[in-house]
């Protein structure tokens, strides 16, 4: 499992780089970008399990749980 990627450790990868502002700042977004579809993919994977539950007559308190892990999920996105 790739890790996600916090705004301070994006900002201490871009301090790594010489060069222009212009450089560092598609870098910044190069690396927020990866972050968000990385983010993204995850909670959709969730949401597909969530869905296949649901379909198999699970209860909405039985996925409590990954409506949470959903949620903590999006708070991840920059």
């Amino acid at each position: 499992m790739q890790r996600f990627w916090t705004s301070e450790e994006i900002e201490a990868e871009v301090d790594k780089v010489s060069g222009t502002w212009v450089k560092r700042r598609n870098l910044r977004e190069k690396l927020k970008a990866e972050n968000n579809h990385h983010v993204g993919a995850m909670s959709l994977n969730v949401l597909n399990y969530i869905r296949a539950l649901k379909a198999n007559g699970s209860s909405e308190q039985d996925l409590r749980e990954l409506y949470s892990k959903v949620s903590n999920l999006e708070l991840k996105r920059l």
